[in-house]
């Protein structure tokens, strides 16, 4: 659920869920933007082996697939990440975290189809699993296992490409943050894999919309606020007084000395007494409103 409403919110665009029967109507419900996918699971309610039948349509039409939070039990699990590179599009990206690591390292060859579009982001317990021994240091473990399965592996604060480039990261707390971190892995191979079909299909609107709402429209909110401001002092200086009214007018009109608003003290000169306050008055041309 974390990585799927991280997806959406970063601008995704059309998202399916695969999740186990017993929990797929609430998980409808949970996230209406999203489809859901409902598996069939074993005795214990866990996802059955063989699950991965029923979404090949959606597989094969993915341009990228996350695959492993939520799963927690080993058999059904194995079969699902056994499956994948036989299910998917020929350029679609896989992501594989928690549970679907843990499984992963007894799959090397049926996962080597997907050597270079595959995304791994294990925490070091799961590196370890994958490599088969202890783990101390997170850019020669990533780097070795990203060569070993052909992915980018994001490991701590390093991420390792299979052509034995690296970089380093600033990394937030685990949990929720991996979780999220995994559904904004899924949109952007999401981007990057189909940029013509994203924009006939309207993907790219909740990036134009989160740079609307965060950027270029609130500036020009501020602008309007400003400039709203502007002039509303402006109007309560005028009334002020009926002493300074040419100050005020040129303000307001954008004389020689357009974009000056004469302080209060000013006017207070001119008039030669404190001026009442136009709320007083009930002035309506003093009120923010107009």
């Amino acid at each position: 659920m974390l990585s799927a409403t991280a997806a959406l919110r970063v601008g995704g665009g059309r998202l399916t869920l695969a999740v186990a029967g017993s929990v797929a109507p609430h998980v409808a419900v949970a996230l209406p933007e999203s489809g859901v996918q409902p598996l069939a699971e074993d005795e214990g309610g866990h996802v059955a082996v063989g699950a991965i039948q029923s979404l090949t349509d959606d597989l094969a039409a993915a341009d990228a697939v996350l695959v492993g939070p939520g799963l927690d039990e080993p058999e059904g699990s194995r079969d699902l990440v056994a499956g994948l590179a036989a299910a998917v599009g020929d350029e679609t990206v896989v992501v594989l975290d928690a549970f679907a690591l843990g499984v992963a390292a007894d799959l090397v060859d049926e996962l080597a189809p997907l050597r270079g579009r595959l995304v791994m982001t294990p925490n070091s317990g799961e590196a370890e699993r994958l490599l088969g021994r202890d783990c101390s240091d997170d850019h020669t473990d990533a780097a070795e296992i990203a060569e070993r399965f052909g992915a980018v592996v994001s490991l701590g604060g390093i991420i390792a490409a299979p052509d034995g480039r690296a970089w380093a990261k600033g990394t937030g707390a685990g949990g929720a943050g991996d979780q999220r971190q995994r559904g904004r892995a899924l949109r952007r191979d999401h981007r990057a894999a189909r940029p013509r079909r994203r924009r006939r299909a309207g993907h790219g609107l909740g990036d134009a919309g989160a740079r609307r709402r965060g950027g270029t429209a609130w500036r020009c909110r501020s602008d309007r606020w400003a400039t709203w401001r502007a002039n509303c002092s402006a109007r309560s200086h005028a009334s002020w007084s009926s002493s300074a009214p040419e100050a005020a007018s040129t303000a307001l009109a954008g004389g020689d000395d357009a974009g000056t608003v004469p302080s209060r003290r000013s006017v207070q000169a001119a008039s030669g007494s404190r001026p009442e306050s136009p709320q007083k008055r009930g002035d309506p041309g003093a009120s923010p409103g107009t």
